[in-house]
This record gives structure tokens, sequence and C-alpha cells, in this order.
């Protein structure tokens, strides 16, 4: 492979154009409308050497999940949104909320939650600011959060989560007399409304049920990538 194909792979990442394989082919994600005639010209003559460049990069076993691949349209306006460009940025789009239950199981709560977590794909995404996504393969065990009611509440009731870095969610649970109280936040990058509503209701479905791997061992068929890729396919056909 000649050095000249890796620099013009990273001048592509500098650019905010990412380089992929697909069926054995040289396919490439961008923000940007068009490239420009003479960047097309340079993939198309060095696509042998990127190829064999990306295979040796991610040791020839590309794992779909795991590769970046753009923002939706909202997941964009919410990452605009986190900046300081306009009047009403610096702010994010974030649900917290608090759930009374009868006196819950610590211990249960973080296995339902390391479940889901290893279940749903968005629940290991990490954002990036170059308007791009990716799902982890794995993440570290998520640990609950356990501490007083006002202690969780001040933490996460106006988080901002950061981007580029995992998780953004937290769950916690704090002791209310003989209840006890689910502590929930979630930025909407990784989770619309609907989606989050479905995951509370999964959670107590799992952890109510008294069997923790019962709808677990089930995962979805297709991934919020692979409904994103689609979705961009629809675009660009006639």
């Amino acid at each position: 492979m000649s050095n000249y194909s890796k620099q013009l792979i990273e001048r592509c990442k500098k650019m905010g154009v990412d380089l992929y394989i697909q069926d054995t082919k040289l396919k490439y994600r961008t923000l940007k409308k068009d490239l420009p005639e003479s960047l097309l010209k340079e993939l198309k003559e060095n696509k042998r050497d990127i190829i064999n460049y990306l295979k040796q990069e991610e040791n020839v076993d590309l794992r779909i999940e795991n590769e970046k691949f753009p923002l939706s349209d909202i997941q964009s306006a919410y990452l605009l949104g986190r900046g300081d460009g306009y009047e009403y940025g610096n702010t994010s789009c974030h649900i917290y909320q608090e759930f009374l239950y009868p006196n819950l199981d610590t211990e249960k709560v973080e296995r339902v939650w390391n479940a889901l977590i290893e279940k749903h794909d968005m629940l290991r995404a990490i954002i990036y600011k170059d308007g791009f996504q990716k799902i982890q393969e794995s993440v570290p065990h998520y640990k609950l959060m356990k501490e007083s009611t006002e202690s969780i509440r001040r933490k996460l009731e106006n988080k901002v989560y950061e981007v580029e870095q995992w998780p953004m969610f937290d769950i916690g649970v704090s002791e209310k007399e003989k209840n006890s109280i689910l502590h929930f936040s979630m930025d909407f990058m990784i989770a619309d409304w609907s989606s989050i509503w479905k995951l509370l209701k999964e959670f107590e479905n799992i952890y109510f049920d008294l069997n923790i791997e019962k709808g677990i061992n089930f995962k979805p068929n297709i991934s919020f990538r692979d409904y994103r890729k689609k979705e961009d396919e629809k675009k660009n056909s006639d």
C-alpha cells in the first residue's frame, strides 16, 4: 500500500468524509451534498490501495454495527443546538424523570439495565462532533447511581451530556420511606420520546416478571444504523 493512499484517507477524514467497505466495494459517507470531482477521481484511482488499508486497519473483519454512520436530521439539529452559534443555543434536549416503586432491589435493577444496554444498540452509541455516530460492540458494566434523592436529582435534572463520551444516560435508585425512586435521565440524541417509554416499559416487564432472561435474549433484527442506511438509500432513489 502506498503512503499516498494513507494520506488520502486522512485527508478525507478531516473533510468529514468517512470511507468504508461494503460488499468488497469502496464507499463513502458525508454530510456534504457532493464531493469535489478531483477528490472522487483520486479515490477511484487509489481505491484498491485504500480498500487494502481499510481491511488491514479493521483486521479484515469489518463489523457493520461498529461503523460510523451519519446522524439523522433531528439528531443533527440537536447537535447544532448544543453549540453557541445561535442565540438560544448552549443547551441539550434531555429528559429527567422519577418513578416511585415498591422497594426496588438495586442489584437486580442494575442487572436488568445492563441487559438492556447489551440488547439495544443506541444505548451503546457515541455521538461525534463531526455529525456521525457509532455503535460500540461492547461497553463497560454500567454502575447504578445509589445516593440520596436530593443528590441524584441535583446531578441529573439539568444534566448536559458530553458528546464523544459514553454513556448519554443515567439510571439511579434512592430510597423513600418504604418505597424506592428510580431516577431516569437520557439525552434525546440516542432515543426519541416513544422509544424512551418503550424502554421504560421493557424495564418494568423484565424486572417484575422475576425472570431477568425473558425478553432479553431476543434482539431486534434491525439496528438503528440499518434504518439510517435504508433511509438514505430511499432519499437517493428515484
